[in-house]
Parts: C-alpha cells; structure tokens; sequence
C-alpha cells in the first residue's frame, strides 16, 4: 500500500490530488480482492464434485476486474499499477507465484484491449475475449508440464479460462455500468 501511494505520488499526482479517483481506485481494488476467496471456494466445490486438477486453481482467479475497469475509469498506467497490486495479494493469498506473471500479462493486455471500447456491447466482448485469451495462453505456458502427462486437461484449460473472462467482464459490466 505504501508503494502504491509513493507510486501514485510520484507519477500521478493528479490523481492523488483527486478524492474521488483515489477512492474509484481503492475500491476496485477491495472489489478485485474480495472476488479472490469466491473464486477460490468455487474452485474447491469444483475439486470436490467433479476431481478437478488441483494445479488448475489459477485458472479460475479473477485478476482482470481491475485492469478493465480502472483502464476505462482512470486510465491505463494506474490499471496495470492496481492490477499488478491485485495480482500480488493474489499470490500471497493463493501460495503461489504464478499469479503474479498471470497478473502483470493480463493486466497489461486486457487494460489495453478495453481502453478502445466504445460503447457497452463492445466492451463486454473484448474484456470477455482479452481476458480469455490471456489466460488461456499463460496458462498453457505455466502447466505445460501438466499438459504434456495428461492432454485431456487442455479443454479443462479453455474451459475454465473462458469461465474466468465470462465472470470477470459480467463483474466489471456489473460495477462499471
């Protein structure tokens, strides 16, 4: 938190000089962080029913809700910034450090995609398909090895990372519009 501040100190200080954009940040970011444990429960019913690879947890963490919705409300700097925040306390929170590269390749290429969008409609499909897409190929890069045991787990993948960009846009839709 105290980097975030010396960061947006030192960088933005437009934006710290506003109230209303530094509390739209803060917020995002509570909102992003509060989505991590539901998806980690969602996750372990998953485990339960259906014996899904435990290895597969990251597929399903949300870490694009605040790149999408902070590119668009603040601006991209500050949402690959937020994000990379979010994707830190991810890892922490999850044990694994995985989360982070997933975070910053996410982040960067989804608050990019979004940043264009120009109405509603727009906007839900490229936060769906950036965010897919993202982590689809990260995640391909980071269970390789997995992949490579048991092919079967690549519809998991795709299934799961599609999953993850379908519940991160209808998120960012929810909180933004």
């Amino acid at each position: 938190v105290i980097l975030t501040g010396k960061y947006f100190y030192n960088l933005h200080p437009k934006i710290l000089q506003s109230n209303q954009k530094m509390a739209t940040i803060a917020a995002v970011i509570i909102i992003s962080v509060l989505c991590i444990p539901f998806a980690d429960k969602f996750f372990n019913l998953l485990l339960t029913e259906y014996n899904v690879a435990v290895n597969l947890k990251t597929c399903l963490i949300p870490l694009g809700i605040a790149s999408i919705l902070l590119s668009v409300l603040i601006g991209l700097r500050a949402a690959t910034f937020a994000s990379l925040l979010v994707a830190l306390i991810a890892a922490i929170k999850m044990d694994n450090y995985f989360v982070v590269i997933l975070g910053m390749g996410i982040s960067c290429i989804s608050a990019y995609v979004v940043y264009k969008s120009k109405n509603y409609k727009e906007y839900f499909i490229r936060a769906i398909l950036s965010v897919s897409i993202m982590f689809i190929a990260l995640e391909f890069l980071g269970q390789l090895k997995f992949i490579i045991q048991d092919p079967d787990l690549i519809l998991l993948i795709i299934g799961l990372c599609f999953l993850n960009g379908l519940v991160t846009a209808v998120i960012a839709l929810t909180v933004l519009f």
